[in-house]
């Protein structure tokens, strides 16, 4: 954990006059009508937390992402989620300040394979910058990225070192965004829960429905175990009932949100998860693969057919919604997706070792369209999301060693939380593994379709998932294991 700073016996009279002084000046700027003046008890609040008592802030910054708000063009053309970005900001700028004279950082955590694969990745990320066609943007997206690791994986993984603060963790994200579903559920009430209306009823919280039903399925993974698995987390019969009823809202945001890829993400967790449960041998489940590859190679001609007939475009009707994740044929979403993966592979073969930098596809995918290819809702300039893959646009972006290194970072994460839930440990540590692993899954199957790695309400759940599985791995096996 990381040294607290406390105030010194005889600092208390400087700390009164300081605080007298500051309502003061305060005072004198409101009566001379500067609004500025309101928001300095809330700076002042800040800096205290900051100085005196980080972890809280810390935890002020998981509570409060979930209800951030995004502003464009803030300073600079440069946007901002609030007030997540400026408690993230002041409490990176801490961290490395910290570390630079504190010596207590566990260098197990350093020495993890994890921990080194995303270290990797970052080496890569900042390589790639420094080649980058765009570097001023590469910049902003790696000081953006180290800001995360640095806050929710290396510094939330020392704090989970008592089982305790993974629950709290969980919670203070959860909690808000129980607030946001019922928002958004009266939002979208309102146009009769109207599939064309989905894409906008989270706003402002989250800036679509896709990252917003992301969030909720990386949750219930968690509550499902809470609630059907042997208690081996520990809640009682009252927290038990919170959680089945949160279970079923998060349940309802997701169905209304009329996200397919979150639904497949689900289904996908379900369905790894059983596997898991049944623990087949390692050669079991290759061979699996190797028949179901087979299998699906053998019938490539009928589903290709399959698949060109599919005219059923995106639906208020649930059947329908769901035949539509499979129409390439007339769907201008999964058209749309289409043509941006396209671009990223014909960038990537452009620029296949270095990309075009972190952050750039979005300005610089245009020229790779086809004109073949272009639909309805295809534009020049990145709106409506990226290239809607958490794996091609890092491909695009940072080239192929760039992919690999991310590939291999996600899949090292997720390994190690199955040999967690695998191995002799506690009962709450396999489940609390079994969370984190299923949570991640749920949002890289999502992230075939979609990313949004690169917004504060996902980055905080992916590194922090991860942190959940270094630190059950570091803190929390040797014990049992002795």
């Amino acid at each position: 954990m990381l040294k607290q700073l406390k105030p010194e016996q005889g600092s208390w009279p400087f700390l009164i006059t300081a605080g007298v002084l500051f309502v003061v000046a305060n005072a004198f700027l409101i009566r001379e009508g500067y609004w500025l003046g309101w928001g300095l008890p809330f700076v002042l609040i800040i800096v205290l937390l900051l100085v005196f008592s980080f972890d809280k802030l810390l935890w002020i910054t998981v509570l409060f992402t979930p209800l951030s708000v995004r502003y464009e063009n803030v300073f600079a053309g440069v946007g901002m989620d609030v007030p997540s970005d400026i408690f993230i900001t002041l409490l990176s700028v801490s961290v490395i300040f910290k570390f630079l004279f504190d010596e207590r950082f566990d260098k197990r955590i350093l020495k993890h394979p994890l921990s080194i694969a995303i270290m990797l990745n970052l080496v890569w990320l900042l390589f790639t910058s420094i080649t980058s066609s765009m570097p001023l943007v590469s910049l902003k997206f790696l000081v953006s990225r180290s800001w995360y690791v640095l806050l929710f994986y290396f510094v939330l993984s020392q704090t989970f070192s008592d089982t305790k603060n993974i629950k709290k963790y969980l919670w203070l994200y959860m909690l808000p965004l129980i607030f946001v579903v019922f928002y958004t559920l009266m939002n979208h009430n309102e146009y009769n829960f109207d599939q064309r209306a989905s894409y906008g009823m989270s706003q402002p919280f989250f800036v679509n429905h896709g990252i917003y039903a992301a969030a909720l399925a990386m949750f219930l993974p968690f509550l499902w175990l809470g609630l059907f698995g042997s208690n081996k987390m520990g809640y009682s019969l009252p927290a038990k009932i919170c959680m089945f009823l949160l279970l079923c809202l998060f349940l309802v945001g997701m169905v209304f949100s009329y996200t397919r890829a979150a639904w497949i993400s689900l289904a996908a967790a379900i369905a790894i998860g059983a596997l898991l449960y049944l623990r087949f041998s390692v050669s079991t489940y290759v061979l699996g693969i190797f028949v179901a590859g087979l299998v699906l190679f053998s019938m490539k001609d009928r589903i290709s057919l399959t698949l060109q007939r599919n005219q059923q475009v995106s639906a208020d009707n649930f059947d329908d919604h769901v035949k539509s994740i499979y129409n390439i044929k007339n769907d201008d979403s999964n058209l749309e997706r289409i043509n941006r993966w396209k671009c990223a592979f014909r960038m990537t073969e452009d620029r296949p070792v270095l990309g075009f930098g972190p952050g750039t596809y979005v300005f610089q995918y245009a020229p790779y369209q086809r004109a073949k290819e272009i639909t309805k809702i295809s534009t020049n300039v990145g709106s409506l999301g990226n290239c809607h893959s958490e794996f091609l646009q890092p491909l695009a972006e940072t080239g192929i060693p760039g992919f690999l290194t991310w590939l291999i970072l996600i899949a090292t994460g997720i390994f190690t939380g199955i040999k967690l839930y695998w191995g002799k440990h506690s009962p709450e540590v396999k489940a609390l593994a079994l969370s984190a692993t299923l949570g991640l899954i749920t949002y890289f199957v999502h992230g075939l379709l979609n990313n949004y790695s690169d917004l504060d309400k996902a980055a905080v759940l992916i590194w922090g998932f991860f942190a959940i599985i270094v630190s059950l791995d570091v803190y929390h096996t040797k014990q049992i294991k002795t």
